[in-house]
């Protein structure tokens, strides 16, 4: 094969693999944001919608709570507050054409798990100060964005993402259950991170994306190998953080701090 030809041919497989991650993050996006019919699948109509709240406070706040969150399509946004006897709230935007189909969306609380698994919705969850929270959210069309930060005491995270993006920041003023592990997986989409851990927690991170790379921005996390770094401190500080990002059709930014 001569060399032009080469080149044409890397230029091709290029310029498919681009079209293959647009058109699947397009999909997604329409997926989630209400987009068209494709062929016997049409994504939910959000121009006509129903608003919801759910919330629960306690008094007597147990030491841990676990979330468990699934939504097929929507959004889903996380932050925390300053409330040491709120557990959750949960603000729901839900197209009507899916209460039709699938029922009002529900919040089932009960031996310390907390659960919501609905069709299609917009959700703003803000949760309280008073526990430590471990989560797994799973979000098959749409994005989760997360805020872990004042107010935040955290365990273990696990984050998937099957057709949209994830978006983490964690700032110095988050408190961490032992040794936690993030685990994230966005599918079709990128996974953006923002990580500035308090001094005393070490931190990890290992990026891997089969298209689009990983880049990393850090001054004082030293590399380790290819999309693996580490602070200084991960093997002797008492407590530690331990992040793992994939993506299969995007690509992974991570700012470490």
């Amino acid at each position: 094969m001569s060399k032009n030809n080469y080149e044409r041919n890397n230029t091709m497989v290029a310029c498919i693999v681009a079209v293959l991650i647009i058109g699947a993050v397009g999909t997604g996006l329409m997926v989630w944001l209400g987009g068209t019919s494709w062929g016997s699948f049409s994504g939910p109509n959000w121009t006509a919608t129903t608003d919801y709240s759910f919330e629960e406070t306690e008094s007597s706040m147990l030491d841990s709570v676990t979330l468990n969150l699934n939504l097929s399509a929507g959004g889903v946004n996380i932050e925390f507050i300053d409330d040491s006897n709120l557990l959750y709230h949960l603000d729901l935007t839900v197209p009507n054409e899916t209460v039709s189909e699938h029922g009002e969306p529900s919040v089932v609380y009960s031996s310390g798990v907390v659960s919501f698994d609905y069709a299609a919705a917009e959700a703003n969850l803000t949760l309280g100060s008073g526990t430590v929270y471990a989560m797994s959210i799973s979000v098959d069309a749409g994005g989760v964005e997360l805020v872990i930060g004042e107010n935040a005491h955290v365990g273990d995270v696990d984050i998937t993402a099957q057709a949209g993006g994830i978006d983490l920041t964690v700032t110095d003023d988050a408190t961490f259950d032992g040794d936690v592990e993030f685990t994230l997986q966005a599918s079709t989409g990128g996974v953006t991170l923002s990580v500035d851990l308090p001094s005393t927690v070490g931190g990890s991170f290992a990026g891997t994306a089969s298209f689009g790379g990983v880049d990393v921005t850090t001054s004082t996390w030293t590399e380790i190998s290819s999309g693996h770094y580490e602070t200084s401190n991960y093997d002797s500080a008492s407590q530690t953080l331990t992040i793992t990002a994939s993506a299969e059709l995007g690509g992974i930014q991570a700012t470490l701090s």
